[in-house]
């Protein structure tokens, strides 16, 4: 089941345990929902790292065609019928109103990369300032030209440059750049 990033940061909690089998280090990478479920595992844990791309601010969709066939997909049992039998995702039934990104982001030890599109037309960049101004540091913010909304050609660079940011911020380091 989809619980639209609330309870997802269990799936990364088993991805973090296998990683660890291999990698000293582990940087999260998410994108929007999965940028959420990041959040929220950083948030309780501390990884080496946590990027986020195209990550909501708070528990508000936007008036756009985009935010209003979210809204059906997710908060009706017709949306939530087509969702399943057409996408092939099983969204749940109830909203546990979870702590929205911003409070989690408030939370969050490590290095925090937050990357958002200038172009996305789902989620508005001001949500990164958001999600920056929140975080305690160290961190970052880099907001994409051209970058639509979660992993798109143009978000790959700024991904690749943030993981690597990451693993080269001392970790007593109080603020980022």
């Amino acid at each position: 089941m989809c619980t639209l990033g609330d309870l997802e940061h269990l799936d990364v909690e088993a991805a973090v345990q296998l990683a660890r089998r291999d990698a000293d280090r582990v940087v999260l990478v998410g994108a929007s929902m999965g940028a959420i479920a990041v959040l929220r595992h950083a948030s309780h844990e501390t990884p080496d790292g946590v990027v986020t791309v195209s990550s909501p601010s708070a528990w508000q969709l936007p008036r756009t065609v985009q935010g209003g066939a979210a809204a059906l997909l997710t908060q009706t049992s017709v949306g939530r019928w087509v969702a399943r039998n057409t996408l092939r995702v099983r969204l749940t039934e109830q909203w546990t109103d979870a702590s929205p990104p911003v409070v989690l982001a408030r939370t969050v030890d490590a290095p925090l990369a937050i990357i958002h599109g200038r172009n996305d037309r789902f989620i508005k960049h001001d949500a990164a300032n958001e999600l920056y101004a929140a975080s305690p540091g160290p961190r970052r913010i880099e907001l994409v030209d051209r970058m639509g909304h979660a992993f798109v050609k143009e978000s790959i660079p700024a991904i690749r440059g943030s993981v690597r940011w990451a693993l080269t911020v001392p970790s007593e380091s109080p603020t980022g750049t």
